[in-house]
């Protein structure tokens, strides 16, 4: 606080004697004899430590713990490596490209789920305008697909939809209209009923997925700038692959929806804009 005095703490010089010096002479006299005795030491040096000079070993978690710790958006190191490639080569596990979650083995489930559960969120922030009974169903669904859709299906194209997939989208758009209507689970309503009430003859978001992957393919094969993608999908591996069941690949779901098997045919349809989901 100001007006008052601040406390100072004074270093007393001590003497031989351990006897503190206060007079300004005393106090010269004091640094001359120091300064004299310093430089006319004839002491000699101390040994070298002979010891390990590495020093204790570094973990790999504490630099797994470090990597992750880094904040993003920095400029990189004398290496040129920015802290975001760290965080993704030390991650063995999911981390997020673009706003997707990508992992090791290139399976989109991971991101089915989070983009549910981000959808979900969205739903529920918007809860009062869906939920609202004096707006008509018509533009409570046109918003619906507009706003939370578009959250969920954010790089659909990509996806390699499962059956177990299929099940969790379908579930998540009868949970919105059921929330729509106001439907609890206690009047068991079939799902036919809510359907019937939204005046739809089936669930629409599995259609739009279909609609955008197969729209996608023609983008692939049409576009110009798309040449190292039509290399995945038609190039060929040397060799034999392992033992076992084939993997569920992109291109199959396509050949599933349209039932076309032959790629010419599919590819040609493509171009065409002649591709539907059957």
């Amino acid at each position: 606080m100001t007006g008052m005095l601040r406390k100072t703490n004074k270093v007393k010089l001590l003497n031989s004697s351990e006897e503190p010096v206060l007079l300004l002479a005393d106090i010269h006299d004091e640094w001359l004899q120091y300064t004299s005795r310093f430089f006319s030491d004839t002491r000699p040096p101390e040994s070298e430590w002979d010891g390990d000079l590495a020093g204790p070993s570094i973990l790999e978690s504490e630099v797994v713990h470090a990597i992750r710790c880094s904040k993003n958006n920095k400029a990189p190191g004398p290496d040129d490596i920015h802290s975001e490639s760290l965080k993704c080569l030390g991650d063995a596990g999911n981390f997020k490209y673009l706003g997707v979650i990508v992992n090791e083995r290139w399976d989109p489930e991971v991101e089915i789920r989070a983009r549910i559960e981000q959808a979900r969120a969205a739903f529920v922030r918007m809860k009062s305008f869906f939920c609202d009974k004096h707006l008509s169903f018509g533009i409570r669904y046109r918003t619906l697909r507009c706003y939370i859709w578009s959250v969920l299906l954010y790089g659909v194209e990509r996806w390699t939809i499962k059956i177990a997939s299929v099940n969790r989208l379908e579930a998540f758009e009868m949970w919105c209209l059921r929330r729509m209507f106001r439907i609890s689970w206690v009047q068991r309503v079939r799902n036919t009923e809510v359907l019937r009430r939204a005046g739809l003859e089936d669930r629409q978001l599995f259609k739009d997925v279909k609609r955008r992957k197969i729209g996608y393919l023609g983008h692939v094969f049409r576009g110009d700038r798309y040449a190292f993608q039509r290399l995945v999908l038609e190039g060929k591996i040397e060799g034999r692959r392992g033992i076992g069941r084939k993997q569920l690949s992109w291109l199959r779901d396509i050949r599933r929806w349209t039932g076309i098997h032959d790629f010419a045919t599919l590819k040609a349809g493509a171009i065409e804009r002649t591709l539907h989901a059957v």
